[in-house]
C-alpha cells in the first residue's frame, strides 16, 4: 500500500493557494494584551514597582526577583502569540 496522497484537483490546488488567513487588527491585538496584562499582573512590590521583591546591597533587586518578572514577561509573551493564533 502506498503512503502518499492522490494529487490534488488544480482547481483545489488554486483555491488554497490563493486562501489568505485573516491577520487580527491592531484593536483587537491591543485588547488581548490589555486583557492579558490585566490577568497576569503582579501585585506592586514594596519598592513601589511591579515585581520589586526584596532587594540586596546598593538597592538591587534580588536575583530570584529578576527570574520571577524575566518568567511573567515569558508566560505573557507566550500567551500573547498564543492567543493570536488562535484568533488566526
Amino acid at each position: 500500500m502506498s503512503d502518499q496522497l492522490p494529487p490534488l484537483d488544480e482547481n483545489l490546488r488554486a483555491l488554497l493557494d490563493a486562501a489568505v488567513p485573516p491577520s487580527p487588527s491592531a484593536d483587537f491585538e491591543a485588547r488581548v494584551l490589555a486583557r492579558l496584562d490585566a490577568s497576569l499582573a503582579l501585585p506592586p512590590g514594596p519598592g513601589g514597582g511591579h515585581g520589586g521583591g526584596p532587594s540586596g546591597a546598593g538597592g538591587a533587586p534580588a536575583a530570584g526577583a529578576a527570574a520571577t518578572g524575566g518568567l511573567v514577561t515569558l508566560g505573557k509573551t507566550t500567551l500573547a502569540l498564543a492567543g493570536l493564533v488562535l484568533a488566526a
